[in-house]
């Protein structure tokens, strides 16, 4: 009978009482709050006088960790509920302060059950603190208002901070789970997904602040804040990478792929056009982003070369095309800022870009060849021959007939320099090889 009463008057405040009013509201003392405080203290110590068995009647026994679960979300409801309207009415503030508050007050709540069941080796806290912590992530991800420049604050916004919080506390449960749990128990298998999540909120706040710091705070423009999202998006692959390959972790290493190749097709497919305003040479968003790329996947197909017994079938062929994406990659900046420099910098006209252009071609087909005789790698070698083929048909078929008597000088001249250096150097190579033959009979 006293539980019941108890129930009815928690529904009286949640459906018979009038709203309550800015004009007569008191912070914890009003008609709402202070009932419904008393009510879920009551269930409280209901709840802890029904653990002691002796004293209750067996038919009772399952009704302590129900009123502790009522009293628990009526609790949450009156702190939330408080924040909101002491946040608004007593303080006058905005819709962002009061998000902002009971965000604090959810994410407070959810570190106080996750201690408690810490403490107390209750599962059922701990779960409980993470559903809060995902309801408030979901709240400023999906509920909140979009952040404006007038109201932001580096990292102290209310979209970052609470973001943040949440990100530092599942990477602090996940690694007590790995030191405390045991393998296969709920919450070990629940690890993998706490550290995604965590993961993922990092990189999102990470990418929305330089975002917007970059665009609202700085004369960066579109430019500089779609190159700074490639850097974070860059560092974050490269990180997960060197993490993949400490631990020896397959999905680990496909996510720092995955985020290195999502930067490759941002800057091809999305950002915005060079431009002569915010070009700098091999310093610009699309240039200085794809160079990196390039170079991590270089680093990682030397890591491959070192650990090939330890990686299966399907990623010894992925890592067997790395250093040709990469150097593909290196090959269309190296013609992009040959083409714009030459343009754009030096004032160069369209003659001068095409000569820049075969000569660009023919010293990175040298240069391939160079490689591909040191490493032994003949696919590299026959890349390289393929360019020059281009490289010498554009002389012959474009530069000859369009480019002015100088620059049709000059680029005869390079490409025969650059073919004499590559033939001494396959002369050697096949010297080598005969001698190597030899040795061997």
């Amino acid at each position: 009978a006293a539980l019941g009463l108890l129930g009815v008057a928690a529904l009286k405040v949640f459906a018979g009482e009038p709203a309550l009013a800015p004009q007569s509201y008191l912070p914890m003392a009003n008609p709402h709050a202070a009932p419904l405080l008393a009510v879920a203290i009551v269930l409280f110590v209901a709840s802890r006088w029904y653990r002691r068995s002796e004293y209750s009647d067996p038919s009772e026994r399952d009704a302590g960790p129900v009123m502790l679960i009522v009293s628990t979300v009526l609790l949450l409801w009156v702190l939330s509920s408080e924040a909101w309207l002491t946040t608004g009415w007593t303080l006058g503030r905005g819709p962002d302060a009061q998000y902002a508050a009971l965000s604090a007050v959810w994410i407070i709540f959810s570190l106080v059950l996750l201690m408690l069941g810490v403490e107390r080796d209750n599962a059922l806290l701990r779960w409980s603190g993470l559903a809060l912590l995902g309801l408030t992530v979901l709240k400023v991800l999906s509920l909140e208002p979009p952040l404006t420049q007038a109201d932001y604050v580096p990292l102290a916004n209310t979209h970052a901070g609470p973001l943040a919080v949440v990100t530092l506390l599942l990477f602090l449960v996940a690694g007590w789970i790995a030191r405390t749990r045991e393998p296969g128990s709920p919450e070990a298998s629940a690890r993998t997904a706490l550290l995604v999540a965590a993961t993922g909120l990092l990189l999102w706040v990470v990418s929305t602040e330089s975002w917007c710091f970059l665009g609202w705070q700085t004369n960066a423009g579109l430019a500089g804040q779609q190159m700074s999202l490639s850097l974070v998006w860059l560092i974050f692959g490269a990180v997960m990478l060197i993490m993949g390959m400490d631990r020896d972790s397959v999905p680990l290493r496909a996510l720092g792929f995955t985020a290195v190749g999502l930067v490759v097709a941002k800057v091809l497919l999305i950002d915005p056009s060079l431009s002569v305003a915010n070009y700098r040479l091999l310093a610009n968003h699309h240039g200085f982003p794809l160079l990196l790329a390039a170079a991590t996947l270089y680093l990682a197909s030397h890591y491959y070369r070192h650990s090939d017994a330890r990686i299966g079938e399907s990623e010894r062929a992925c890592a067997g095309a790395m250093p040709y994406v990469a150097s593909a990659l290196v090959w269309w900046v190296l013609t992009t800022e040959a083409w714009h420099f030459t343009g754009w910098t030096l004032g160069g006209a369209g003659d001068a870009q095409q000569y820049a252009l075969s000569m660009v071609w023919t010293v990175f087909g040298a240069v391939l060849i160079t490689v591909g005789l040191v490493r032994g790698n003949p696919p590299l070698r026959w890349i390289a021959m393929g360019l020059l083929a281009v490289t010498i048909a554009k002389v012959f078929f474009l530069d000859l007939r369009a480019l002015d008597i100088f620059y049709r000088i000059l680029a005869l001249a390079g490409l025969g320099v650059a073919l004499i250096i590559v033939g001494f150097a396959y002369q050697r190579l096949v010297r080598e090889q005969e001698r190597q033959a030899t040795q061997g009979r």
